[in-house]
Formats: structure tokens, C-alpha cells, sequence
């Protein structure tokens, strides 16, 4: 926890520096990187609220990559707090905007959450659609997400199984 701590102390100190300067590209990431802090410490709406101000700043600016991690991390966090219908919105919305820009990294990193969502709905079939798909993606970039990638897969493909039994 000692190095959350730390790495919170500088974040912070990062958004001030930001806002200080009017740096309003750094102070949407430093405030997606504080929401990423929140989000790994279990502080989930403090990770909402640093999402929501990221993303404001992000279309505020015209920064799409920002805004799609921004929106991607509000999915993710929501879903946390089984706000289901939200968290597919943000996370749908996310998909579109790294399908546009071509970042096939952070669109795996979202059709996962995607996969993990429709598992927790229990729409197992849309949720393996996700799975497959970021799967893909991993396997072709070799990315570390692979490995989660292959052990989600296996678990749908357990829960499918079993719910056709």
C-alpha cells in the first residue's frame, strides 16, 4: 500500500503542476492515472470521479485517446459497482472511439471488459463474442493481456457449458 501511497503523492503533485500551467492534456491524463490509482486501492467512486473529470477535460480538447481511456475506466469501475447499464454505455462507447483511432492495445483492453461485463449479466454468448475478439487481438500482438485473455476464454467456456447442461 506504501507504494500507492507514493505513487499517489506524485500524481497529485503532477495534476497540480498541470493545472498550474493550464497543461490540459496532462492534467486529463494525470487525472485518468489518479482514477487508475483509486480504481487498483478499491476506491471506487473517488476512480469515478476522476474518470468523469478526465473525460470532460478530453472532449473538452478534442483528445480522443483520453477520452476513450477515460471512458473505458468509467465502464470498468461501474461495472464494479454493478451500475451495468452505464458501464456497457461508457465501455460500448470506448470500443467505437479505439476502433476509430486504430489502437488495437487499448481496444483488447476494452472488449475484455466488455467480455466481463455480459459474463456478470450472465449473457454468456455476447460475453465470449468480447472474449473472442480481444483474444484475437492479443494473439496477434502479444500483448500480456493474452494470458487474461485465455484464462477469461476458459471460464466462459466452463460457465457455457454448464449452463447447457
Amino acid at each position: 500500500m506504501e507504494e500507492y501511497d507514493l505513487a499517489l503523492k506524485y500524481v497529485k503533485h503532477k495534476l497540480t503542476i498541470s493545472q498550474d500551467i493550464g497543461d490540459k492534456h496532462s492534467e486529463s491524463t494525470a487525472l485518468g492515472d489518479l482514477g487508475n490509482i483509486y480504481y487498483i486501492t478499491g476506491d471506487y467512486s473517488q476512480s469515478v470521479d476522476c474518470s468523469q473529470k478526465q473525460l470532460k477535460i478530453a472532449r473538452d480538447i478534442g483528445a480522443q485517446w483520453n477520452e476513450g481511456m477515460a471512458l473505458n475506466n468509467l465502464g470498468d469501475t461501474l461495472s464494479k459497482l454493478e451500475r451495468y447499464l452505464e458501464a456497457g454505455n461508457y465501455l460500448q462507447s470506448a470500443r467505437e472511439i479505439f476502433e476509430e483511432l486504430g489502437d488495437l492495445n487499448a481496444l483488447a483492453a476494452t472488449l475484455v471488459n466488455l467480455a466481463e461485463l455480459y459474463q456478470k449479466l450472465g449473457q454468456l454468448e455476447q460475453a465470449m463474442k468480447y472474449c473472442n475478439e480481444a483474444l484475437a487481438i492479443a494473439t496477434e500482438l502479444n500483448i500480456p493481456l493474452l494470458h487474461n485473455c485465455q484464462e477469461q476464454a476458459a471460464q466462459l467456456s466452463v460457465s457455457t457449458f454448464q449452463s447447457k447442461s
